[in-house]
């Protein structure tokens, strides 16, 4: 996480990054707890409609891990979507969230939040590749993307006039763009933007 007042007026990162903690002190009111990541007994694994495989995971003391290539909107592969586990018997409301993941491919990951179904819900996703080209939204990668599924039916090939997510906001190479929100929710701001050529951790 980095904080907001250490962006240039065009987004790049301009200081040293700080913990989640200690841009929002937490929990706010709330409860705080942790999700057991060396077996998969905490989790409910569903895929996204069109991959190209099932998703398979596999838990071990470094936590779990997706074993597949799975990618979709198969065969378009114009917007990332692909496996989601998703935290078992938990509802919230507000929330902050701190996850550590790795990542050694030049695929799409990211971290899935307000999950009513796989046609309503959040993707926080990133790419460090120059993909989708061209996107279904039009914003090709390396990005860090918001976007919310709108209900729409998954298909093969997608563009703006046909695509199942919006975007709520992004991170490119030319900084950060914040799209007005409506109906939404959600207090968000990006805190993690990154210089193309970057990795991802």
């Amino acid at each position: 996480t980095r904080r907001s007042s250490d962006l240039s007026p065009t987004g790049a990162y301009d200081g040293e990054p700080v913990a989640a903690s200690d841009y929002c002190p937490g929990p706010v009111g709330g409860d705080v707890f942790e999700i057991e990541t060396t077996s998969l007994d905490a989790f409910t694994f569903v895929d996204h409609p069109l991959i190209t495989e099932e998703c398979s995971w596999e838990a071990s003391a470094d936590g779990i891990t997706q074993q597949t290539n799975a990618w979709g909107n198969n065969p378009g592969d114009n917007t990332l979507m692909g496996c989601l586990a998703l935290v078992s018997d938990v509802e919230y409301t507000d929330f902050i969230a701190e996850v550590d993941s790795t990542h050694r491919d030049n695929d799409g990951w990211g971290f899935v939040f307000g999950y009513n179904a796989i046609d309503d819900h959040y993707l926080a996703i990133t790419i460090n590749d120059i993909w989708p080209s061209p996107a279904a939204d039009g914003i090709g990668g390396p990005f860090i993307k918001i976007k919310k599924h709108n209900g729409r039916d998954v298909l093969e090939y997608m563009d703006g006039t046909n695509n199942c997510w919006d975007t709520i906001t992004h991170v490119d190479e030319n900084g950060y763009n914040l799209t007005t929100m409506t109906d939404v929710p959600l207090e968000y701001e990006i805190k993690h933007p990154y210089n193309v050529g970057d990795d991802f951790q």
